[in-house]
């Protein structure tokens, strides 16, 4: 198996195992690195290649936020919850924004929101004694501008 393989399978099996508080904080994981890798992705010469790869990154990261506010529970969260909602709710827009005006800074912004908050999320669950995910993996672009990870 592949280098890439055995991180795939190492992947899923964290997925596939993992209690709801580590699944949150792997969104969070994802959600950050897809942030980081779009704002990268701006630099891409090729524009064809830059819209693309940005794009995509922006989807993923969208849908990790949209994610991340349909798993609260806003009857057991009570305030944190709502609070947490309308921060999710501005780092969606924020990045909506990044893409229509073409401005890789406003990803910076969200990225270090959620990197806080996965912060938080991941000392909490340290707090309860919950095993915390592996680092991810750093972010690797080939020539043409492509995360070589996945």
């Amino acid at each position: 198996m592949t280098p890439s393989g055995q991180l795939s399978t190492y992947q899923s099996t964290a997925v596939l195992t993992a209690s709801p508080g580590r699944l949150v904080l792997l969104l969070m994981d994802s959600g950050v690195r897809h942030l980081d890798s779009a704002q990268a992705a701006f630099s891409i010469d090729d524009p064809a290649d830059r819209f693309t790869t940005v794009g995509s990154h922006l989807d993923r990261s969208t849908e990790i936020v949209r994610e991340l506010r349909r798993s609260l529970n806003q009857d057991q969260g009570g305030e944190l919850a709502r609070h947490l909602e309308a921060l999710y709710a501005f780092i969606e827009d924020r990045i909506f924004e990044a893409n229509i005006r073409k401005n890789p800074e406003i990803l910076v912004h969200c990225s270090r929101l959620l990197s806080i908050l996965r912060d938080s999320w991941g000392e909490m669950l340290q707090k309860q004694n919950t095993p915390l995910p592996a680092p991810t993996v750093p972010v690797t672009f080939d020539s043409a501008g492509f995360d070589v990870r996945t």
